[in-house]
């Protein structure tokens, strides 16, 4: 059934901690793989910035008690470049700093899996897809999977772009920046 589907797919979604602070640098991974200091770097200066810039932006509005998800929206709908991009690149962050865990990665299992081998036919070749979509430019953004309906997608994004200003539900994403740092290495 499609809304069960849906409801199995948006229960992998991390909830993301209201307002707008800094997310937990989860970094087990980068840590791993020797990006313990670029991800300092883009988490304690980059990821802090945009959190900053956005507090500053919203201090005397009504959207200074919003939550971040809200925020960006509002960002979008109001053409406010200023505050989408550092709003959208908070919430970005904090999506992909918690979307890891210790000791995570490896396969898929339960409904998700399912969900990738309907979506990809394989999970090795959603990994393929994944990593090319973070890749394809050279550009700052994100490769995002994301469900679409019932169907999963990998969605490519250009800077702050993200897909919390659509209809779609990301599950995952990749900073293009720390990709390139992984694939160069």
């Amino acid at each position: 059934c499609l809304a069960e589907r849906q409801a199995q797919a948006r229960s992998f979604v991390l909830p993301l901690q209201a307002g707008v602070g800094l997310a937990e640098r989860r970094h087990d991974l980068l840590h791993v793989s020797g990006l313990d200091a670029d991800a300092r770097i883009d988490h304690g200066h980059h990821h802090a910035a945009y959190v900053e810039k956005t507090r500053a932006l919203v201090e005397r509005t009504p959207l200074k008690n919003a939550s971040l998800e809200e925020i960006v929206r509002a960002g979008s709908e109001q053409d406010s470049k200023a505050l989408f991009n550092a709003a959208a690149q908070a919430w970005n962050h904090a999506f992909f700093w918690q979307s890891m865990r210790p000791a995570g990665g490896g396969e898929a299992h339960g409904p998700i899996a399912e969900l990738i081998e309907d979506g990809f036919g394989s999970q090795r070749a959603f990994v393929q897809q994944f990593v090319t979509a973070a890749g394809d430019h050279f550009a700052s953004g994100w490769a995002w999977l994301v469900l679409d309906g019932s169907r999963l997608r990998i969605v490519d994004t250009r800077n702050a772009d993200t897909p919390l200003t659509t209809n779609l539900v990301p599950l995952l994403t990749l900073e293009r920046f720390l990709f390139r740092l992984v694939a160069a290495g």
